[in-house]
């Protein structure tokens, strides 16, 4: 006898007839008892031998999806699942519905109105056959992620054992050992930009972050220094497996400088072509091994990233910071002799606020701890967001902003947000001139 999938509707005082069949259905009609006599109030049909579906693949498609509609009624043929299989095999929604109904994977509810005849509205949902195939993968996909998972914890479990040349390895190691525990006891684990889900085969993109950061792991420990390409094969030694990171490579290079906050070349990877720039003028005093550099207000100064990660002593004896965003500001600040005659140390990141930023700027911040900063970013989405990392770092810093067609300065930043004057304006377009900067950094 037919059983009703759980997705169809049967209320209390309904009571499902004996299964018949008409034209290869099944059909179960579903009655209600009033004073009188038994009233239809709806039928549940299914095929009974099912069709290949037209296009080849679907079921397979169905399948994989198939578990985002356990136990869901479907009311129209937009549903998310219909979509993307008329998306991926470019036909209409419509025709997906009636291939996956002639098929047996979807079975119908119909409604009818007081007459008993009259149709007031069709659902649909998946049949209790591929509800049992839907089930029967998602346990061969859990079975496979269990696995995938003993191999991830036995590699960290290795890795644990080594020594490491750059300390910041341990916060990836912990990491690892924290995400891979969450995972084995949780069905979903969101990990930064990523969700790991146990019905998610292996070879989505958070199994793909995990087993990159493990590859890097192994080239720290194996090697210091390694290229790009050398990451790949520590786990996949086939050919094309120095390709196996690519596609995801900026988002894996930012996953690794957001765990340790240090540059990915600081952890030995080469051959990116990062080398970016931060730009200054002022008093500025640090060592490079043992020879000793300065900057002066006499010139605008270039370090490299590389140059601000080899930075370990530094001091200033300017008065005030300033933090720009944009070079614009910096170059007539020093051309007119302001930075000189006001004894500032303006340093621009030039609309790029990396790693190695950030960074060489946490070490600045504890020998200027009593020295007045400001940050001068654009008013728009990107400047608000360097501001509040800024923030982070330089706590009781002013924010630059304009208000009554002055320039001003904000105690807060969220004064500043809240500034609409400024809001979606440029530092270029309210730059002003030496005069007004000394009425505002002060």
């Amino acid at each position: 006898m037919l059983g009703l999938p759980e997705w169809v509707k049967v209320n209390k005082n309904w009571t499902p007839a004996v299964p018949y069949e008409s034209n290869n259905y099944i059909i179960v009609e579903i009655f209600r008892e009033q004073k009188t006599r038994m009233r239809k109030i709806s039928c549940y049909k299914q095929v009974k031998f099912t069709e290949s579906p037209l296009i080849s693949g679907i079921k397979q498609t169905f399948l994989k999806l198939g578990k985002n509609l356990m136990n869901q009624v479907i009311k129209d043929s937009n549903h998310k699942v219909l979509t993307a299989i008329a998306k991926e095999y470019k036909i209409p929604c419509d025709e997906v519905l009636q291939q996956l109904i002639n098929a047996g994977m979807l079975g119908v509810q119909t409604f009818y109105r007081s007459d008993g005849i009259t149709i007031e509205n069709e659902v649909y949902g998946v049949t209790n056959n591929i509800m049992k195939d839907i089930n029967s993968s998602i346990r061969s996909i859990q079975d496979k992620n269990v696995d995938w998972l003993a191999r991830m914890t036995e590699h960290v479990n290795k890795l644990k054992g080594y020594s490491y040349p750059v300390n910041a390895v341990e916060k990836i190691l912990d990491s690892l050992v924290v995400l891979l525990e969450q995972c084995h006891s949780m069905q979903q684990v969101h990990f930064y930009n990523w969700t790991y889900k146990n019905s998610n085969l292996p070879g989505s993109s958070f199994h793909t972050a995990v087993e990159f950061l493990v590859s890097v792991l192994y080239c720290i420990h194996e090697q210091g220094t390694y290229d790009w390409k050398e990451i790949g094969p520590k786990l996949d030694d086939t050919i094309g497996g120095s390709k196996r990171f690519d596609g995801e490579k900026q988002k894996l290079i930012g996953l690794i400088e957001s765990i340790t906050q240090i540059d990915a070349e600081a952890l030995g990877l080469i051959s990116l072509g990062s080398l970016y720039p931060l730009y200054l003028a002022g008093n500025l005093e640090w060592f490079l091994g043992d020879t000793n550099h300065f900057t002066t207000s006499d010139t605008v100064y270039s370090l490299t990233n590389l140059q601000l990660n080899a930075i370990e002593t530094l001091s200033s004896k300017a008065g005030v910071l300033i933090f720009t965003e944009n070079r614009a500001v910096l170059l007539k600040m020093q051309k007119t002799g302001w930075i000189k005659k006001s004894n500032a140390l303006v340093l621009c990141f030039d609309g790029n606020l990396k790693i190695g930023h950030t960074s060489f700027f946490i070490k600045l911040s504890n020998v200027v701890l009593h020295k007045p900063v400001f940050i001068w970013v654009d008013g728009d989405d990107f400047g608000r967001d360097f501001a509040y990392k800024l923030n982070a770092i330089f706590k009781s810093c002013r924010f630059i902003g304009y208000y009554n067609n002055t320039l001003v300065s904000f105690e807060s930043i969220d004064q500043w947000v809240n500034n609409k004057e400024y809001y979606n304006r440029e530092q270029e377009g309210v730059m002003c001139g030496p005069t007004q900067w000394d009425q505002v950094f002060r």
